[in-house]
């Protein structure tokens, strides 16, 4: 029997590390982010063709050149990713000036830019846009922290009303939102425990009414499942309240790892 599969180990060890972290709430600051060239940026496809123009006509409509210009190629192929996602998900979706949005589960934030951008571009400026990540203090090799990393990142997009909050969602005090976005939640046991979370955090159901609280009348919820067997317990769930707009998948050639998005899906709900 793996480790994983009967849980009680990992669960243990995941739980005394993610007390641990929230105790040190270890910080070295944001580092300097690391430039990598980005040509053949998708020389992993047999024809990079398409992907290549899909890039170039995403760095002209979002303004990407800053990213461009100071990014790692894996970090500039998620924010393309996203605003391809996000141009599927919403498209033709307008937002109103001074729009609030909510991001649930950031992590360290990586395709920031991209959410901004396209929020801007969609007519939310002056736009107020709020990160929420539960182990916001996972450290990596460089020292540095989720949460160094995210407040790097938000510089690089130049707005100054974006903020990072270290919590949990489900007691979150920021009051309502005119969009909440939600990408890959843990519905299951095996992805909470696979990505070093305790299983006290695994309440799909309390986690998605807090998600739903979130959203204000007449606002939206973009939620993303990775599989097809998150998508299932999703529509077991439905989130109460909200109304389904659309659902679709969002898969994407312009990441390397592009085979396991094939099952990515996301759902758009509105509250009346």
């Amino acid at each position: 029997m793996s480790t994983l599969g009967s849980g009680s180990w990992t669960s243990a060890r995941n739980a005394a590390g993610f007390r641990l972290r929230r105790a040190l709430r270890w910080s070295l600051g944001p580092p300097r982010l690391r430039q990598e060239p980005k040509g053949r940026l998708f020389s992993y496809l047999e024809d990079p063709r398409a992907a290549d123009a899909r890039e170039r006509e995403l760095r002209e409509r979002y303004a990407l050149e800053p990213l461009r210009e100071r990014s790692r190629r894996i970090d500039y192929q998620e924010n393309l990713y996203l605003l391809d996602l996000l141009e599927g998900a919403l498209p033709g979706q307008r937002f109103v000036p001074g729009t609030r949005a909510l991001d649930v589960g950031s992590k360290n934030w990586s395709y920031v830019f991209a959410l901004q951008r396209f929020l801007a571009a969609r007519g939310a400026e002056p736009l107020e846009l709020h990160g929420v990540e539960v182990d916001a203090h996972v450290v990596y090799w460089t020292l540095r922290s989720r949460k160094d990393l995210a407040q790097a990142y938000m510089a690089q997009t130049g707005n100054e009303a974006l903020r990072f909050w270290s919590a949990d969602v489900r007691e979150l005090e920021q009051g309502e939102f005119d969009l909440v976005t939600w990408f890959y939640p843990f519905l299951t046991r095996e992805a909470l425990l696979g990505w070093g979370l305790p299983l006290s955090l695994l309440e799909p159901r309390g986690t998605l009414q807090a998600v739903v609280d979130r959203v204000r009348p007449g606002g939206h919820l973009l939620l993303v499942t990775h599989t097809l067997r998150e998508l299932g317990l999703l529509i077991e769930l439905e989130p109460p309240g909200l109304e389904l707009v659309r659902r679709g998948p969002v898969q994407s050639q312009l990441v390397p790892y592009w085979p396991r998005t094939q099952e990515r899906t996301a759902s758009l709900y509105r509250r009346g």
